[in-house]
């Protein structure tokens, strides 16, 4: 399917304002929804993140957010997923109404993801799939606590491999709640997706719960980590760490290849056909999907957690802690470039949209024009 003329079409309407206005207007409305704006009708249907791509190496870094925020909401390569997902045709349509039938089928996505059974139960497990650079560490962190209170079975495949064979071994006979920390040499959900199924039928059985849950982290707060985690392992200063190109030669794992893949090798795969593969283990795989933007999202997690097992708080979530880094425009560029090269922008546009329902108000919008 091929969005060019209605993106095109758009980009035209787009590219007669400047950037000195979108400054204005991310300055001075913050919180204004793009589709009151006169980028084009359907908002979703131009090439506006061009134009913010650009402006993102002028803005001052606090505005970086927002501009990629606008980026995502922008990009016509989502609606075309979207309206993908719906089978609808872009190029039959070019109206209001269409915008609103692709973005309602898109919203109406979330009714079909798992929903977390959240009634006390007297035994399960807890499956948290740890993707690096998302904050998981400290949802981690904070399990562990829960599990020192409560006497509870914990197994990460970073302390225990054969990592498959124990949690099978762990979850023939469930008393209580065990609970599984999954990151590298654990799973790889685009062949293993079978796996997680058979460990949720083999407690279920048992008449106990099965909470799968992992998060994930808006693209530049996601390389920012990463990044941090390279200057934890250089024996250098940060002014020597920025000297030596922030070490961008040995990029890492995008969060939809380790979603995908782990840390195996990520074979070739259509970039529509990975993203929608994502989705699509995420909605009947997981019962807690969160996307940490805000950091407050995390809490979900926690919350049901202690719902469903009847326990209590071992006290909050650890706070991130910010370094001495500086991001300069042209490095939060590449970390752009890079999200969009490995999937990761559209990804994470798509689990905002699903399971963030960071289009709603967007469809309030058009069903008014």
């Amino acid at each position: 399917m091929s969005v060019e003329p209605i993106c095109n079409k758009a980009y035209s309407i787009v590219s007669r304002f400047t950037l000195s206005f979108l400054f204005y207007f991310i300055h001075h409305n913050p919180q204004q929804h793009l589709s009151t704006t006169p980028f084009c009708s359907l908002c979703l249907q131009n090439k506006a993140y061009l134009l913010i791509e650009k402006a993102i190496l002028f803005v001052p870094p606090k505005f970086i957010k927002r501009l990629n925020m606008m980026r995502s909401v922008a990009s016509c390569t989502l609606l075309a997923a979207a309206a993908a997902s719906a089978n609808i045709d872009l190029n039959a349509h070019d109206s209001p109404e269409h915008g609103v039938d692709v973005l309602s089928r898109l919203l109406q996505m979330k009714s079909q993801t798992r929903k977390l059974d959240e009634r006390e139960h007297q035994c399960g497990v807890v499956f948290l799939y740890h993707i690096p650079g998302t904050d998981g560490s400290a949802l981690n962190e904070w399990l562990k606590k829960l599990k020192d209170d409560n006497d509870a079975e914990y197994i990460s495949s970073v302390e225990n491999q054969p990592f498959k064979e124990g949690v099978e071994k762990m979850i023939q006979d469930v008393k209580g709640w065990k609970i599984v920390h999954a990151q590298d040499d654990s799973l790889s959900l685009h062949s293993d997706q079978g796996v997680l199924q058979k460990w949720r039928d083999i407690v279920t059985n048992q008449q106990c719960a099965f909470v799968t849950t992992t998060a994930f982290a808006d693209t530049i707060d996601h390389s920012v980590s990463h990044t941090y985690k390279k200057l934890s392992k250089c024996d250098c200063t940060p002014e020597e760490f920025k000297e030596r190109g922030y070490d961008m030669a040995g990029t890492w794992i995008g969060q939809l290849d380790y979603f995908l893949f782990n840390n195996g090798e990520v074979p070739e795969m259509e970039m529509k056909d990975k993203v929608r593969r994502g989705v699509d283990i995420l909605k009947r795989q997981f019962d807690l999907v969160v996307l940490n933007n805000p950091v407050d999202n995390r809490h979900k997690v926690t919350n049901a957690v202690l719902t469903v097992t009847g326990w209590s708080s071992p006290g909050p979530l650890t706070a991130q802690i910010e370094g001495d880094l500086i991001f300069t425009k042209e490095l939060v560029s590449k970390f752009t470039k890079m999200a969009t090269k490995n999937g990761d922008g559209d990804f994470i546009d798509a689990v905002g949209h699903v399971w963030n329902d960071d289009l709603a108000y967007l469809l309030k919008d058009l069903m008014t024009q």
